[in-house]
C-alpha cells in the first residue's frame, strides 16, 4: 500500500510538473511572438567627420574627437554599434546621398535618426549648394524623429537653407555668418574638437539639462544647456588665447542655432535597463520553480505520513 501511494504521488508530481513546464513553454512562445511582432523603437546614426583636405585647404587635426564623442554618447544612450556609421573620408554629395539611402533602407517612422557633420563650412557650401537635392534625400528617410547637426562654420546656413518639413530638429554650432571653433591638441586648451559639439554631446548625458524633470534629457534641453556653456568657453578661454579669432568674430561670441520642427521633446535615449527589469521570463521561471518545490515537499510529507 505504501509503495502504491508513493508511486501515485510521484506520478502526480511529475504530471503537474510536466503541465507547468509545457504551459511555460507555450507562454514563452506567445510572449516572444508578440515581442517579435511589435515594432520597437531604435536609433540609426551617420556621423561624418572630415579632417584631411585637398591641396589649398587647411586640415583640421582634432584626432577625430567629435566622432568619438558622438559614438560614446550614443552608446551611453543605448544605441547599437551596428546602427552607427562613422565616416572619416572626404565628404562628397554622392557620399551623403548614399548614407541617407542607408538610413532610408533601415529605418521606419518609429525610429530615431541622427545625421552629424564636422567639416569646413566652405567645403560644405560647395557640396550642399542650394540644399534642394540633399533635402529631398533627407525627406525620403521615413523616420519621424530626425536630428541633423552641423559642426561647421556657417552652420546656420545649412540648418535653415536645406528644405524639408518632416518632424525633426536641426542644430548648428554657429549662425550662418559666423565662424565655429575647433580645438586641436597643440593649442593646449581644455577642449579638443568643435566646442559646441563637445558641450552638446555632454549635455545629452547631463541630468541637470533635464529641465522638465521627466528623467530624460531631450535634444532641445541639451541644446539650451550647451549653448550658454559654449559661448562662455569661447568668451573666457578661446578669445583671450586667440585674439585673432576674437577680432574675426568682431569680439562677438558666435551663437548656436536650432530649428525645431519636431513638435515635442525629441529623445535619443533607449531605456534598456528598464525594459530588462520588466522582462516577465525571470518572474515566470521563479514562480514555476517555487510551485514545483512546494508540490514535491507536499507529496514527500504525505508519503512519510502514510508510511
Amino acid at each position: 500500500m505504501r509503495e502504491l501511494v508513493t508511486r501515485t504521488g510521484r506520478q502526480r508530481a511529475v504530471f503537474i510538473l510536466t503541465i507547468l513546464i509545457f504551459s511555460y513553454g507555450i507562454l514563452s512562445i506567445n510572449i516572444e511572438s508578440v515581442s517579435a511582432q511589435e515594432d520597437s523603437e531604435v536609433g540609426w546614426a551617420v556621423i561624418m567627420e572630415m579632417l584631411e583636405y585637398p591641396e589649398g585647404w587647411n586640415d583640421i587635426p582634432t584626432e577625430h574627437a567629435d566622432s568619438k564623442k558622438w559614438n560614446n554618447t550614443l552608446h551611453a544612450l543605448g544605441w547599437d554599434s551596428d546602427h552607427i556609421r562613422i565616416l572619416h573620408e572626404e565628404i562628397t554629395f554622392g557620399r551623403i546621398v548614399d548614407e541617407f539611402q542607408w538610413l532610408e533602407e533601415n529605418t521606419d517612422e518609429n525610429d530615431a535618426v541622427v545625421f552629424f557633420v564636422f567639416a569646413h563650412g566652405s567645403w560644405m557650401r560647395n557640396i550642399i549648394g542650394d540644399g534642394i537635392d540633399i533635402g529631398a534625400a533627407w525627406e525620403d528617410i521615413p523616420s519621424n524623429k530626425k536630428l541633423m547637426v552641423f559642426s561647421t562654420c556657417h552652420a546656420g546656413e545649412f540648418v535653415t537653407g536645406i528644405p524639408g518639413d518632416d518632424p525633426q530638429v536641426r542644430i548648428g554650432s554657429v549662425q550662418r555668418d559666423e565662424l565655429a571653433w575647433a580645438g586641436i591638441p597643440e593649442e593646449d586648451l581644455p577642449i579638443i574638437g568643435e566646442v559646441f559639439n563637445h558641450f552638446f554631446t555632454s549635455a545629452l548625458l547631463n541630468a541637470t539639462a533635464d529641465t522638465n524633470d521627466d528623467g530624460d534629457v531631450s535634444v532641445e534641453e541639451a541644446f539650451y544647456l550647451a549653448s550658454p556653456n559654449t559661448q562662455e568657453y569661447l568668451q573666457n578661454t578661446v578669445f583671450p588665447a586667440f585674439p585673432d579669432y576674437a577680432e574675426i568674430c568682431n569680439n562677438s561670441v558666435p551663437e548656436p542655432v536650432i530649428l525645431d520642427m519636431y513638435g515635442g521633446d525629441l529623445s535619443l535615449a533607449w531605456n534598456e535597463i528598464e525594459s530588462e527589469s520588466a522582462n516577465p521570463y525571470p518572474i515566470i521561471l521563479v514562480s514555476i520553480m517555487f510551485a514545483t518545490l512546494v508540490i514535491i515537499l507536499v507529496y514527500r510529507h504525505r508519503r512519510e505520513r502514510i508510511g
